[in-house]
């Protein structure tokens, strides 16, 4: 997925009672609980939305964090980055605004390279990530009054919190495909009771690339699982304010690579950049 914040130490978090899976027992509950779910698809809409809304010079936020990243790549490009490229991501206007717009077709198969279990290390905390195989309907799986329907839909544990993964439809016109998310956080191993949430609009570059948007963060996920090597999948996160007033971008850029082994965790690497003045 996926959005991600600060990981929480969670002792209970690790190997489930079957031996296989990652996620808490308690979660196994949270899987088909329909609000959560309905109530993901239509928060993630929003946000899919709102990117798209032209601001009072007529730039849209989602044409804003196209600008950013590609900023961001240029300064990797030319300088000696520190941690694994981000070059290969293709983000351009065109592209975004025509996934977030519906305009293009989105395979089922979107999130496919991600699934199975993770090990990595967050800022210091040592973290398991679970996607569950994604899971196709057709037709599409109708939830909620919303407008939105579910092609395929993935759900994971990511450390603090689980979610799910959509490729959504619109009930009128299933031609229209939208990548979207959503996670529920908890505070510390209690797993009953939210704390908060972070609903995120997709795009996707590619079979084995992502990127996650949410109000305040922009997460490059790409998948490493057929080059010859180790299996691996590596996060690339800034935060930023182009939703607010202030037109804000942050200097700071993290990394986070997980692995298949839970005795190998690459360091969390921190690094900073100059982002380019915004027009």
């Amino acid at each position: 997925m996926i959005a991600f914040v600060v990981a929480i130490a969670m002792p209970r978090v690790g190997i489930g009672q079957d031996g296989k899976s990652l996620f808490p027992i308690e979660l196994e509950r949270w899987q088909k609980s329909e609000p959560e779910l309905a109530r993901g698809l239509v928060e993630a809409d929003r946000l899919r939305l709102k990117l798209l809304l032209p601001g009072n010079d007529g730039v849209c936020c989602a044409t804003r964090i196209c600008q950013v990243i590609n900023s961001l790549q240029q300064q990797c490009r030319a300088t000696a980055f520190p941690g694994k490229s981000i070059a290969t991501f293709e983000v351009t206007p065109e592209r975004l605004l025509g996934q977030l717009r519906g305009e293009q077709s989105i395979d089922k198969a979107a999130f496919d390279a991600f699934s199975g279990k993770w090990f990595g290390n967050w800022d210091g905390s040592d973290v398991n990530h679970d996607w569950r195989p994604a899971l196709s309907f057709a037709p599409p799986r109708v939830l909620g009054e919303g407008a939105l329907a579910i092609q395929s839909l993935q759900y994971a544990w990511i450390g603090n919190g689980f979610g799910w993964n959509y490729v959504a439809c619109e009930k009128s016109d299933p031609s229209r495909h939208y990548v979207l998310g959503m996670v529920y956080y908890f505070a510390g191993p209690n797993y009953r009771d939210i704390v908060s949430e972070a609903a995120h609009v997709g795009f996707v570059d590619g079979p084995s690339r992502l990127v996650w948007m949410t109000e305040s963060s922009v997460y490059l996920e790409e998948a490493f699982v057929d080059e010859g090597c180790s299996p691996h999948y590596v996060i690339t996160a800034l935060r930023h304010d182009l939703l607010g007033s202030e037109m804000k971008v942050s200097p700071n850029v993290v990394q986070a690579t997980y692995t298949r082994d839970s005795g190998t965790r690459p360091a969390f690497l921190k690094f900073s950049w100059k982002p380019d003045r915004l027009p």
